[in-house]
């Protein structure tokens, strides 16, 4: 009797709890996103957002969609973060979705914009192919010979001269 109870309590709990559900994108995912129960017109989405590149992300933007009445998928709110560090994951909590006029749980997320912190790539597209080719073995020579970095930078304004 008591592991009937028991097993019963199991599978009493495992129905009701709240489903988990996993957006994966290539630069950026939204896992472990939980949807809360309808009030007032209104949803909660709680999760975790993730940057998947090396790089910083400087704003992403998710777009929030349920199905409507006539089976088509509306907007119904978006959800932005910003400064993510590369492969940085960050727990979100109570971001509000308004579902006024939805009913159902069907609903996707779609990664609507993305924009990537650049400051720290180089910009060689004013350089020829055999300038970038001649510099790195440039830079290649100077490590060999054992020139540290700032000597290595006063060498390159020299040759810029």
């Amino acid at each position: 009797m008591k592991k009937n109870v028991f097993i019963f309590f199991i599978l009493f709990s495992i129905s009701f709890s709240t489903p988990i559900y996993n957006f994966r994108f290539r630069k950026a995912s939204l896992i472990k996103v939980e949807l809360s129960r309808k009030r007032s017109g209104l949803r909660y989405l709680s999760g975790i957002v993730r940057n998947n590149t090396n790089e910083e992300i400087s704003k992403v933007e998710f777009t929030v969609m349920f199905k409507d009445e006539n089976c088509r998928y509306v907007t119904v709110g978006r959800v932005n973060f910003s400064n993510l560090k590369p492969k940085e994951s960050l727990v979100f909590s109570n971001r509000l979705i308004n579902v006024k006029n939805i009913n159902g749980r069907d609903f996707k997320i779609k990664l609507t914009k993305i924009v990537m912190n650049n400051k720290s790539r180089l910009n060689l597209s004013r350089y020829t192919t055999n300038e970038i080719t001649e510099l790195l073995a440039f830079i290649e020579e100077m490590k060999r010979q054992g020139i540290s970095y700032n000597d290595l930078k006063e060498e390159l304004l020299k040759k810029e001269d």
